[in-house]
């Protein structure tokens, strides 16, 4: 089997995608690239249902993980590596010109292993950044690293931010 996709099913993939990165949701066309769900390297087949659509910056955090953003709801236990170790937020990121909102959901959507985030909002008069997880995505995980994820948005992303708030879809 070839592990790279046809130009009919990479296009196959980004049309029912809807030219966009399942991950953070940027529709960069130049930038957007097929990826396995399930890694070729670990067996995963080249094939329309084991393959999405993601920007660089995403596929390339991903990696080796075996991550399906078109699932809503985490299948993690616990947050933890596809190895079984504790997951810590990743925060290692190159900063690129792009919105902190766009960021924030890639962040958050690395951490759960799923399209977790169902948005991410900007409320102006208190400085506050909104996350709402699709339901049955524990805030509790996200919400032990409110201190460190508000150092990032002030220090990493340059944003006047004074809180992070974390709650589930109405």
């Amino acid at each position: 089997m070839n592990r790279h996709p046809t130009e009919e099913e990479r296009e196959q993939v980004k049309n029912r995608d809807g030219y966009a990165c399942l991950c953070c949701g940027v529709k960069a066309e130049g930038k957007l690239q097929i990826d396995h769900i399930k890694p070729f390297s670990m067996g995963g087949k080249t094939f329309v249902e084991n393959l999405q659509t993601l920007c660089v910056i995403c596929n390339r955090r991903k990696g080796r993980n075996q991550i399906d953003f078109r699932q809503n709801k985490t299948k993690l236990s616990i947050p933890q590596t596809d190895l079984g170790i504790p997951k810590n937020l990743d925060l290692s990121f190159t900063l690129e010109s792009e919105k902190a909102t766009r960021t924030l959901t890639r962040i958050v959507n690395l951490f759960y292993h799923c399209k977790a985030v169902y948005k991410v909002d900007w409320e102006v008069y208190t400085y506050t950044y909104n996350i709402y997880l699709y339901p049955n995505n524990k805030p509790e995980w996200l919400l032990k690293h409110k201190a460190e994820l508000l150092k990032f948005v002030q220090e990493k992303l340059g944003r006047q931010a004074y809180k992070i708030e974390v709650t589930t879809k109405k």
